[in-house]
């Protein structure tokens, strides 16, 4: 564009995406290029083809009207109309360019000027506009069709059909007898009734009664001849207590009243053949029923019998069927409509047996019965396909089981059915909750949506499906064999009195084969080894030591210990929060480390919001450990590393294509070696970051270069000769021809690519605009430092290259000092001349 009258240059047009440069001192400013913004005229005004753009009024200056003389032939403003541009708009005889490239011209058109759209860097996107104000309410949308009608409900008002009558109770058994009645009075003496028959009246003291003849009722009084004596006239009785007993033919002797608690005992070497001996001294009875047994029972004989020394017979009754719907649940079922897999879950306290299922059928029967284990819920552990006791009729169907299912103790079983509403209407009754004979125990509703899956979702409906349970199969009979023989549940009960004489600590042998103290399982019959059962708060608690150590023994201290297996020890610190699992290594009173086997030892411990892990090595059975902490979390979530010396701090697996972490062999331990593929360390005795081998590694490459880097002093610093071998002096002769042969140029280094995320800006207005004004502040000063001199190293002398398309300044700059030195020492020859 032509100079005004007093301005000294004129603006240039900025780039497409550039902002345009100021004018002359003062000359108008170009405009920016598509994106970019326009430049500011020294005197304050827009640029033009800014304001074209802007739809701003051109200015107006006194030397562009008619009445100054100064009309421009090119460029004319219409005072009437000032935003109306005449004529042609040149610069210097040429188009008006916008921008750089190619047919990026501005021409007119019928619109007014026109600048067409060439690809170049779009500018960032401007911030969201204020949301337009919401429009007004459309009008409603027309009624839509009438959806068919629902299945008939159930009439509630007609009552179901007659269930059928239960079978007769069995007979209770017989009452207690009652208490004695009150005595009543003496009734009045009667009259002195007539002699019987065969007995004489009259008679004197001491005579008796005796048989006159055989004819019936001939009897007489008479006086017993002398010397034949009676019991209580006989000489021989002349003491309390005293026992006659028989010597030989027709011989009575008298044996005196014995001790005390003495017995009647038979003995072939007395007189009349019985003694009077201590209990058990000559022979001990017990007693039928009742009485008292002082003294030890002992089994006779080298060993105890097959059948036992002691059998006791269990008085329960036969065992009988328990239900979840027990005598005291009275449903009213009625055809549901949810599909899947439905039931109830509930548990037998002291174990049982399923014996049995009852289903309460409406419409239709299930296709299966499932019993589901809650524990281990992948598949049922047991079920059968439709029972034909299901089929037919209406009410309560029952199908017993061919061989029934053991079920453990307290734990929840769920027994379901699948329904495929509307092809099978299962029963339901809608917020009903059963009342089950003991020892069943209800626990919830349950269901899935999908038929033959575990039902693990609670529902507020009874589904009318039915477990029936026995607590045995047998009646209570003693064991088989034993010293003392029992049978299983309450009637083999062994119990004691409690210190306080205030309950009974009883052992059984529970329903499930479990050995109960007190109602606390002990041990699994059937396990490899005996396990212990948690069943309550505080039911299974380590409170001194179990079994722990080499050779096991009672252990003090504050730590609680228990060992699992070989050598895994559990300790637990009495009155605190401290937790360690160790293997192979247990504490002894004095609190110290002792292995339980030969061998490496390792500790987790665990303790107010921090994890640590432990290692020992190895030691003697029973020998002191010392623990070294490998790796502890604060409770600030600091991660603490403690290797040996020499050792990795951290390391992934051989081929993973990760690193290592760890002290450089020849530093201090307190170095650290980073090694993937390469290796680099940080050496803080030093203050250096160095690479491990000299002149192999390199910082960055032509595709990743730095964009900068910062230093006190230059950042290359390779000219100790203590970094080096093998100098020779450089030819400057030769120097002097690399630089012949190497062509000096000005580039620009090709511009980053920005990805999306670049053009992102933050959603705060004032943010964005902040980030806005860094990067266009920012974009030309990257434009600048990507202008540079130098050489392109394809085309350069193989002396300024360090490497395949590699160069370094150093490098660089040793040669034209070669070559410098060549060039003064053909001046020096030239003046000297």
């Amino acid at each position: 564009m032509t100079d005004d009258a007093t301005g000294s240059g004129s603006g240039q047009l900025g780039g497409v995406t550039g902002g345009g440069a100021a004018g002359g001192a003062s000359g108008r400013a170009a405009a920016g290029g598509l994106g970019g913004r326009a430049g500011v005229a020294p005197n304050g005004g827009a640029s033009l083809l800014g304001r074209l753009r802007s739809g701003l009024p051109l200015p107006a200056h006194d030397h562009e009207t008619p009445g100054t003389g100064g009309l421009i032939d090119y460029l004319r403003v219409d005072v009437a109309a000032p935003q109306t541009v005449l004529g042609p708009v040149t610069v210097e005889g040429r188009p008006l360019d916008a921008a750089g490239a190619v047919g990026n011209v501005a021409v007119w058109d019928a619109a007014g000027l026109f600048v067409p759209a060439v690809a170049g860097e779009p500018g960032p996107p401007g911030a969201d506009g204020t949301p337009g104000a919401a429009g007004p309410q459309g009008p409603a949308g027309p009624t839509g069709a009438q959806g068919p009608p629902g299945v008939p409900g159930a009439d509630s008002t007609v009552p179901g059909p007659q269930g059928p009558a239960g079978a007769a109770g069995a007979a209770g058994p017989t009452g207690d007898p009652g208490a004695q009645g009150v005595q009543g009075p003496a009734g009045t003496t009667g009259a002195q009734g007539p002699a019987g028959p065969g007995v004489p009246a009259g008679g004197a003291t001491s005579q008796v009664l005796t048989k006159t003849s055989a004819a019936d009722y001939a009897t007489a009084w008479q006086t017993p001849a002398a010397g034949g004596g009676g019991l209580a006239t006989d000489p021989l009785a002349n003491a309390k207590g005293d026992v006659f007993a028989a010597s030989g033919n027709d011989a009575v002797g008298r044996l005196a009243l014995g001790t005390d608690g003495h017995v009647l005992t038979a003995d072939s070497a007395q007189t009349l053949g019985v003694k009077w001996a201590a209990a058990g001294g000559g022979g001990a009875y017990l007693p039928l029923a009742g009485g008292t047994v002082s003294g030890t029972i002992t089994a006779a004989g080298a060993g105890v019998n097959a059948g036992g020394a002691l059998a006791v017979v269990g008085s329960a009754p036969v065992a009988t069927d328990r239900r979840l719907y027990g005598a005291g649940s009275s449903p009213a079922f009625t055809g549901g409509s949810a599909g899947g897999e439905n039931g109830s879950r509930f548990s037998v306290t002291g174990g049982g047996y399923l014996v049995a299922v009852r289903y309460y059928s409406t419409s239709g029967y299930p296709t299966h019965v499932r019993l589901w284990d809650t524990t281990a819920p992948g598949a049922p552990v047991w079920s059968t396909t439709t029972p034909p006791e299901f089929t037919g009729g209406g009410g309560w169907k029952e199908h017993r089981l061919a061989a029934p299912v053991a079920l453990v103790a307290g734990r929840n079983y769920a027994l379901t059915y699948p329904s495929t509403w509307p092809a099978m209407t299962p029963s339901q009754q809608d917020g009903f909750t059963p009342t089950p004979d003991s020892p069943v125990v209800f626990d919830a509703h349950v269901r899935d949506n999908t038929p033959g899956n575990y039902p693990g979702t609670v529902y507020n409906a009874a589904w009318g499906i039915d477990p029936v349970v026995r607590t045995s199969l047998v009646d209570p009979a003693p064991a088989a064999s034993g010293a003392v023989r029992l049978p299983n549940g309450a009637d083999g009960r062994v119990a004691w009195r409690n210190a306080g004489a205030s309950a009974d600590l009883s052992l059984t042998a529970d329903g499930s084969d479990r050995l109960a103290f007190s109602g606390t399982t002990l041990q699994l019959a059937g396990d490899a080894a005996a396990t212990l059962s948690r069943t309550g708060a505080g039911a299974l608690r380590v409170d001194t030591h179990l079994a722990v150590g080499a050779a096991p023994a009672p252990l003090a201290g504050a730590w609680r210990q228990l060992q699992v297996g070989d050598a895994a020890v559990l300790h637990g610190l009495s009155g605190g929060r401290n937790l360690l699992l160790a293997l192979n290594s247990y504490m002894d009173a004095a609190g110290a480390n002792k292995a339980i086997q030969n061998a490496v030892a390792t500790r987790l411990q665990l303790y107010d919001g921090g994890f640590a892990v432990a290692t020992a090595p190895v030691a003697t059975v029973n020998a002191t450990q010392t623990f070294t902490t490998r790796a502890s979390i604060a409770p600030t979530g600091t991660l603490t590393l403690t290797p040996d010396a020499g050792a990795a701090v951290l390391t992934t697996p051989a081929g993973s294509g990760l690193f290592t972490l760890g002290p450089w062999s020849g530093l201090d331990n307190n170095s650290l070696r980073i090694t993937a593929g390469v290796h680099i360390g940080l050496d803080p005795a030093s203050n250096y970051v160095i690479p491990v081998r000299a002149a192999a590694i390199n910082l960055g490459s032509a595709a990743s270069t730095w964009q900068a880097v910062y230093a006190v002093t230059g950042t290359i610093q390779p000219s100790s000769a203590a970094m080096k071998e093998g100098i020779t002096p450089l030819s400057p002769e030769r120097a002097m021809q690399a630089v012949r042969d190497t062509e000096a140029v000005t580039f620009d280094y090709i511009a980053p690519t920005r990805p999306a995320e670049w053009y992102d800006l933050p959603d705060d207005p004032e943010q964005a605009e902040v980030v806005l004004q860094q990067r266009l502040t920012a974009a030309p000063l990257e434009a600048a430092a990507r202008h540079q001199s130098g050489f392109i190293a394809e085309a350069a002398d193989p002396l300024f290259l360090v490497g395949e398309g590699q160069t370094s300044p150093g490098n660089s700059v040793g040669v034209l000092i070669a070559a410098l030195q060549h060039i003064d020492a053909r001046l020096t020859a030239l003046e000297g001349a």
